[in-house]
């Protein structure tokens, strides 16, 4: 591996882009042939190197990929989602996956800590200089979907605000809807499509994540900041299901498992639907 590292890093496109790890990869492909490839993760670029390292295949920068994640069908593999350029049903951007086979377990993790984090960074850094001005800091980002949107979108949560913004371009960030924590009202969660509704008391937003696991996250992280914003760790959350108040333990079977409940009339108190 360090002497593949070591090639790779002296290609000369690659050590300009601020090179942080590369090695040889297995690549799935959806028949199920394989092919052995370098790949290259720089700071904001990623590259897909010919064996003997004579010819760059591809580069791509970070803005085109939706996220990367464990292949649960093989432990060995993780998965890079991207938009394809393609449109899928209802005008949605079509997503597409690379799979990607290590030589173990421990190295799959490796790859997969080191390219979350350049992403991680790479959107921070971006973020913070387009659409998070200062005092606020980046929180969290992900890409979604909206019910007419022929073009992607980027939810962004910060310190301060939550953020929609639709994105024409893989570099070009369009706000659409911005609403304090302290504002939101009440979040909505389709089980059939992983969809949410976002509301305040005067507005309301749809989403829509890849699967249950994206959806149930966005809730999470809103909860985690709602709760820091209103400046104590436990808020009081209702969660209705099918329209029906459920108990504490009702709760904690349910999908949405909500810690240290409280019972302070004075906080406020923020509704999770959960609906289909």
């Amino acid at each position: 591996m360090a002497e593949t590292t070591r090639d790779l890093a002296s290609i000369h496109v690659i050590k300009d882009a601020k090179f942080v790890k590369g090695g040889m990869l297995t690549k799935i492909k959806s028949n199920g042939s394989e092919k052995r490839w370098e790949y290259a993760l720089c700071a904001k670029t990623w590259y897909k190197v010919r064996p003997d390292g004579s010819k760059v295949e591809w580069q791509e920068e970070y803005s085109s990929i939706h996220s990367v994640e464990i292949d649960v069908e093989d432990t060995r593999r993780f998965l890079v989602w991207y938009y394809n350029g393609k449109k899928a049903t209802k005008g949605y951007p079509a997503l597409s996956s690379r799979s990607l086979q290590c030589a173990g377990e421990g190295e799959r993790d490796d790859w997969l800590s080191t390219f979350k984090t350049l992403l991680t960074n790479y959107w921070h850094e971006s973020l913070e200089a387009t659409m998070v001005p200062a005092p606020e800091v980046y929180q969290w980002h992900l890409f979604v979907t909206g019910p007419a949107e022929a073009c992607p979108q980027l939810l962004v949560l910060s310190t301060h605000l939550l953020r929609l913004a639709r994105l024409p371009k893989p570099t070009q960030v369009v706000s659409a809807f911005e609403t304090k924590f302290s504002d939101i009202a009440s979040i909505t969660r389709s089980k059939g499509d992983h969809s949410l509704t976002i509301a305040t008391a005067s507005k309301r937003v749809d989403i829509k994540t890849k699967d249950s696991i994206e959806a149930l996250t966005v809730i999470a992280e809103i909860k985690r900041l709602v709760r820091m914003v209103a400046g104590y760790a436990s808020p009081s959350l209702l969660l209705h299901f099918h329209g029906v108040n459920k108990t504490r333990e009702d709760l904690h079977r349910s999908v949405c498992l909500w810690d240290n409940f409280s019972t302070d009339p004075h906080r406020r108190e923020l509704a999770v639907d959960v609906k289909g």
